[in-house]
């Protein structure tokens, strides 16, 4: 805390040239603080090198996407298509991660709501006699809808991958 505040009283005072000094130095610090969390965590969890504990994410046709660690791709969790993504403390110890993780809670929510509705929705209008109607058009419009909410999940999802991965590059070749 102390640094922070040590950091913005000099970025108020200085000239531009210390200030830019000043913001490179607190951006080191983060970094460092991101890098030495995100070493213990893999070394807690038994990992010897970026290539062990790094995750990605692997589609599959039937079940959710596989969150894997490693270059041999061993399971760190899924994420079912009707089941809550709870995988939180995976990417508990690096804030933006958590951050992201948190977004992609929310907005994988609200698509598989909107999905899930739609689809109800359009089934039951195609099972009426008149196959166009206004169910037919009101549950196309909830998968329409759901759409912008599938893609913001993913690009949050792969975020919170991403910064977990950043967190294990350290200096060090970890």
């Amino acid at each position: 805390m102390k640094l922070v505040l040590y950091v913005g009283a000099a970025l108020m005072m200085a000239t531009p040239a210390r200030r830019c000094v000043a913001q490179e130095i607190a951006r080191a610090r983060v970094s460092a603080n991101v890098a030495s969390q995100a070493s213990e965590r893999a070394t807690s969890q038994g990992c010897r090198s970026y290539a062990e504990c790094a995750l990605r994410v692997e589609p599959t046709f039937w079940h959710g996407p596989r969150i894997v660690r490693g270059a041999e791709g061993a399971l760190a969790g899924r994420l079912d298509k009707l089941s809550r993504p709870e995988l939180m403390q995976l990417f508990a110890g690096n804030d933006s991660a958590s951050s992201y993780w948190r977004r992609f809670v929310r907005a994988e929510r609200v698509n598989r709501a909107l999905t899930i509705i739609g689809g109800g929705v359009v089934g039951n209008g195609l099972a009426r006699p008149h196959r166009i109607n206004a169910l037919s058009v009101g549950g196309a419009a909830l998968l329409a809808v759901s759409i912008p909410y599938n893609d913001a999940s993913q690009r949050y999802l792969s975020r919170a991958v991403w910064w977990y991965n950043l967190g294990l590059a350290t200096p060090t070749g970890r």
